[in-house]
């Protein structure tokens, strides 16, 4: 979509010619400075997995600790 067809559209909408001017101004200077790259989304995404990775493998050590605690009392119990 170009900034021509983006304005018509936000002016059809309801918006004035300098308001639409102004939300496709900010658009534009948003998508020049905010690019989000494959690069950077691999990244975060590989954060997140490690920190549930973490997470899961300090529940799992905390169960399987109960677990053996319960099986030593219930054998020393008798």
């Amino acid at each position: 979509m170009t900034t021509t067809e983006a304005r018509e559209i936000l002016t059809r909408k309801g918006l004035s010619d300098e308001q639409a001017a102004g939300v496709v101004d900010v658009l534009e200077r948003w998508e020049r400075e905010r690019v989000v790259t494959c690069e950077y989304l691999d990244a975060r995404l590989e954060a997140l997995y490690s920190r549930i990775s973490d997470k899961l493998q300090a529940h799992t050590h905390w169960i399987a600790g109960t677990v053996v605690l319960g099986v030593v009392v219930q054998h020393l119990w008798r």
